[in-house]
């Protein structure tokens, strides 16, 4: 599921001036500098939050090499793989001579071992200030994140900039659209697809909370964060949607301990790929909820068969 974690603070956005030569500086997840003196040529992206910013912001063909994931863009496809996103091979990525590494964290060690090979590293975070391995919390994160990876890549903000007034002007066409209209409630549900561990909902400081208000929904639950809900609590929150990963919702909806709700009965549970929540995507998943929450609104530019399809029983 997405990572996430309150409003955005100077701290990135400070470090990922406009300028228009290099060297430039952008601040990591760590909350330290990354200084690059030349543009990159060679990029590995483990994360498709990273390769889906960068193919709006650079040439794809500076891409060689992604984590594997089933959410990787199909013009990646045959791009060089380095082993799985969150495990990736320092061997593989050493190989590629890459510029620098989108998303290592040090949870797993590979960044220390990449750093000590001499390869530069930078994952976005510090969006509060303090070190937060690479959180996204809401838009405004996502914002900050687009512009220090425009800054990093081309040495200017400029695209990142652009790209984010499009992505601005998306959401705000949205919210004009249903600004007055009543606002279902929405629980967002990860579940253990093996059946044991009980379901993970999103709450409050995530990216699926900030997309669901931007679509004019209201959250179920009141936490925040990622928190594991039983059956009984899901049956309690009562939703007038469920929202998950595609594929999750069959269990969701083969799920006898749910079969009461009234949206599983009304067909209310609906496909959002956990992919979706945040990267350059944001403005399309916000239109989409919208259109599922808000099947009569007059949203720009949707033709309602988005919404048909996610909810499809």
């Amino acid at each position: 599921m997405p990572i996430s974690r309150l409003p955005l603070v100077a701290c990135l956005v400070g470090a990922a001036v406009a300028v228009s030569a290099l060297p430039v500086s952008v601040v990591d997840d760590r909350c330290r500098e990354v200084t690059l003196v030349e543009t990159p040529q060679r990029v590995v992206a483990l994360l498709p939050f990273y390769s889906e910013i960068l193919l709006e912001l650079v040439d794809a063909a500076q891409i060689v090499g992604v984590g594997d994931s089933p959410d990787t863009p199909p013009v990646l496809a045959s791009v060089a793989s380095v082993g799985p996103a969150f495990s990736a091979s320092r061997e593989a990525i050493v190989a590629l001579r890459p510029d620098v590494v989108l998303g290592a964290t040090d949870w797993d060690g590979l960044r220390g071992n990449l750093e000590g090979a001499g390869v530069p590293v930078f994952t976005v975070g510090c969006f509060a200030g303090e070190p937060d391995l690479g959180a996204i919390r809401d838009h405004d994160d996502v914002f900050a994140a687009i512009r220090a990876l425009s800054t990093l890549t081309s040495g200017s903000a400029a695209a990142g900039d652009r790209l984010i007034a499009r992505l601005r002007a998306e959401l705000r066409a949205v919210a004009e659209a249903v600004a007055e209209m009543p606002r279902p409630s929405v629980l967002v549900l990860y579940p253990d697809v093996t059946g044991v561990a009980p379901p993970t909902s999103a709450g409050a400081l995530t990216p699926e909370r900030a997309a669901l208000e931007a679509a004019g929904g209201r959250s179920a639950v009141d936490h925040e964060g990622y928190l594991a809900m039983s059956a009984e609590q899901v049956v309690n929150a009562d939703p007038d949607y469920i929202i998950a990963d595609g594929s999750h919702v069959v269990a969701l909806r083969n799920d006898r301990r749910l079969a009461g709700l009234a949206a599983l009965r009304g067909g209310k549970v609906c496909v959002v790929p956990a992919s979706a929540w945040n990267s350059s995507r944001i403005g399309e998943t916000v239109q989409l909820l919208a259109s599922i929450l808000h099947p009569d609104a007059r949203l720009p530019g949707a033709s309602g068969v988005g919404a048909a399809d996610a909810c499809r029983s």
